[in-house]
């Protein structure tokens, strides 16, 4: 279901078997992990490829659905209110009782998608665990990227321009591209290079045996972080930090470490990547997204070996396409309810079960500032 895993992953989050165990290679995480409605029945359909989500697939794949007499369309797919799979294949679906329930976005403030108000746009939380990796440079710096990571031990620390073959591009090293890094020099080391390319996909480095990467955030480059588990040891530095991470290498005698670690974080609290309103097309009036659920770090099955590097069949993703399939999964139980349809039965108590408190008991900021009394 998805060479990227993202089909596995958001079916198995709504709807994976009960108590199935679950073992992350590399990492020490092992457990037992359930769909949220482990006995309901999922029905995929192909809407995406290489190129992307066609606007064509996705409305055939929701009429498709429909007409197979679905209950729950779990949608974890960026969209746009004027689209024809929002406006019409989505408004058909809520208009014969389907429930569609769709991803916000994840590029922060006044970015929010699917905002017709017959989906229930769903925006990413935290959960009361959080994974951290840290780079510990050897002088006692740390600086920290939120995502469970492999270790790596202590190894000088070296940036990829002061690596690479002698009639590479130096463009090109900067960026860690194929063929373009020495493996002689590289090999033992943690080698620091800029975002670029293709770099999410494959670890380019691997087979040059380097220990790790430190992935830096440029000037010119997207800022926002990936939460995947890559087969290297892998860092992401944002812009500032990777500056003076590659300052450090740049001196005689440079190490650093990868280190990861859990600790309680305060849950729930909106992740500051989710998109969030006013939505663009009502100016403000619609309430977009209207609903949050986990979506940071989830762990749910993946394929093995895909493009992201899974090693196994469980894997971490982020985003708000992981929040949504919680959604979806709680819209598939109280479909028996009596009096109401599917789509109601399902967004009627969804809305009121928010409190005014972390489950540690501490009120949030807009409940004690009376942003939510509104």
């Amino acid at each position: 279901m998805g060479v990227n895993s993202h089909g596995t992953h958001t079916a198995t989050t709504a709807a994976g078997n009960y108590d199935t165990p679950a073992e992350v290679p590399g990492l020490g995480v092992r457990g037992k992990v359930t769909g949220i409605a482990p006995a309901a029945r999922v029905a995929a359909y192909k809407a995406c490829w290489h190129d992307g989500c066609w606007t064509s697939n996705t409305t055939a794949a929701v009429d498709k659905a429909v007409a197979d007499g679905v209950d729950v369309i779990s949608y974890s797919i960026s969209g746009g209110l004027t689209t024809s799979t929002s406006m019409g294949a989505m408004f058909n679906a809520a208009k014969a009782g389907v429930f569609v329930s769709s991803g916000a976005g994840n590029c922060g403030q006044g970015t929010v998608g699917n905002t017709a108000p017959w989906i229930t746009t769903v925006a990413r939380e935290t959960d009361d665990t959080g994974y951290t990796s840290n780079l510990v440079l050897g002088d006692g710096r740390r600086f920290r990227h939120d995502k469970l990571q492999a270790a790596a031990p202590t190894a000088p620390l070296v940036d990829a321009g002061d690596v690479r073959k002698p009639d590479a591009d130096a463009a090109q090293a900067t960026l860690c591209a194929p063929g373009t890094l020495d493996p002689g020099k590289m090999k033992g080391k943690i080698v620091v290079c800029n975002r670029g390319g293709n770099l999410f996909f494959e670890d380019k480095v691997k087979a040059a045996c380097s220990v790790a990467l430190a992935l830096a955030n440029t000037a010119t480059s997207s800022q926002d972080f990936a939460h995947y588990v890559f087969g290297l040891p892998l860092i992401q530095l944002p812009h500032a930090d990777a500056k003076t991470v590659k300052e450090y290498a740049a001196g005689s005698g440079a190490t650093g470490e990868l280190v990861s670690a859990t600790a309680p974080v305060r849950a729930p609290q909106i992740t500051a990547t989710s998109s969030g309103g006013p939505a663009p097309y009502s100016g403000g009036d619609l309430l977009k997204p209207g609903i949050a659920a986990p979506g940071r770090l989830v762990l749910a099955g993946t394929v093995p070996g895909g493009a992201l590097g899974h090693p196994d069949r469980f894997g971490f993703m982020s985003g708000t396409s992981m929040a949504t399939p919680h959604i979806s999964g709680l819209a598939a139980l109280p479909q028996s309810a009596p009096g109401l349809q599917p789509d109601h039965a399902a967004r009627h108590p969804f809305r009121r079960t928010g409190g005014g408190h972390s489950r540690r008991g501490e009120v949030h900021p807009a409940r004690r500032t009376g942003g939510l009394e509104r």
